[in-house]
């Protein structure tokens, strides 16, 4: 089924680049930043500071300057190599951003919620006590609060590079659906596991993400449910994060020892269960349908002023 995104208002300042960047080179580029640059940085703070545990709360601090550092770089690209204002990837000032970034991590929160707590109460998760090297309850509420802010500095820097610069230049030279599935496969393939079921989730995340930021014009929504949805899978159930174990978290769900990997997700978290699977298609058809409305309105407004 043809589609078309050209309407969009997220598209808009990526025609206003002098030099744009074709859109096969910015797809390596962004999931360079995104591999390479933070795996650089982080080894810099490991050889200045030690290596934090792998989980702790130390470690998502660690990762502000490994995400920072590479969208600072991302940044500079788009001012200096496409020659346009760098917040221009989807950073705007419009359509009330804070809102817009806060209702997205609360919209996070529950949209993971939703798989989490049929696993629970379908008996495929259990609730289990924390170790001796694990924070849970009450005692993490200090801990898992302020981490939002630093799971929201990798949120946004993986959205402006995939739904902000990547979606930009995919929507301006690509037609409909391979503009919106070039970075949402790109996407998927940053993150290095490419078991069926987790690179059909990852797509799927995308896809919902990339209809969202073409409907409302910019990535703020966006960032803040990629926030909340990392936030809570770690930090509210304690469920391991694309395979990456929590180490703090009020809540701490497990897969049961009876059930199928398909179904839990097994090591690697909810984001490789089937449940997550029907749950990620029915939203991001849900975005689909959203978007496609908006851009029969604009369209019948604009013949309606011709």
């Amino acid at each position: 089924m043809a589609m078309d995104i050209s309407g969009s208002p997220h598209l808009t300042a990526a025609r206003e680049a002098e030099r744009p960047t074709r859109w096969w080179i910015a797809i390596p580029l962004v999931v360079a930043l995104f591999i390479a640059v933070g795996g650089a940085v982080i080894e810099l703070i490991g050889a200045a500071f030690g290596t934090p545990e792998e989980g702790s709360a130390a470690e998502l601090v660690a990762e502000v300057p490994e995400f920072g550092i590479a969208l600072v770089v991302l940044l500079l690209w788009v001012r200096l190599r496409d020659r346009r204002p760098a917040l221009s990837i989807g950073f705007q000032w419009r359509s009330t951003p804070l809102l817009h970034l806060v209702g997205g991590i609360a919209g996070g929160v529950l949209l993971v919620s939703a798989p989490a707590l049929l696993l629970r109460i379908s008996g495929a998760y259990d609730s289990v006590p924390a170790g001796d090297d694990v924070t849970v309850g009450a005692g993490a509420l200090l801990i898992v609060i302020p981490l939002v802010l630093a799971v929201l500095v990798q949120a946004s820097t993986e959205e402006a590079m995939f739904r902000g610069y990547v979606q930009q230049l995919t929507g301006t030279q690509l037609a409909g659906w391979a503009a919106v599935l070039a970075p949402s496969i790109g996407f998927a393939a940053a993150h290095l596991d490419f078991h069926p079921l987790v690179m059909a989730n990852i797509i799927l995340v995308a896809i919902l993400f990339s209809f969202l930021a073409l409907r409302i014009g910019t990535i703020w929504l966006v960032c803040g449910i990629h926030c909340g949805w990392n936030w809570a899978q770690g930090n509210l159930f304690g469920i391991p994060v694309s395979g990456n174990p929590v180490d703090v978290s009020i809540l701490r769900f497990a897969p049961d020892a009876s059930g199928a990997d398909w179904l839990t997700g097994g090591e690697f978290g909810i984001e490789g269960s089937a449940v997550t699977t029907v749950v990620l298609a029915l939203a991001a058809f849900a975005a689909y349908r959203w978007f496609t409305a908006g851009a029969r309105t604009t369209t019948a407004e604009e013949l309606a002023a011709a």
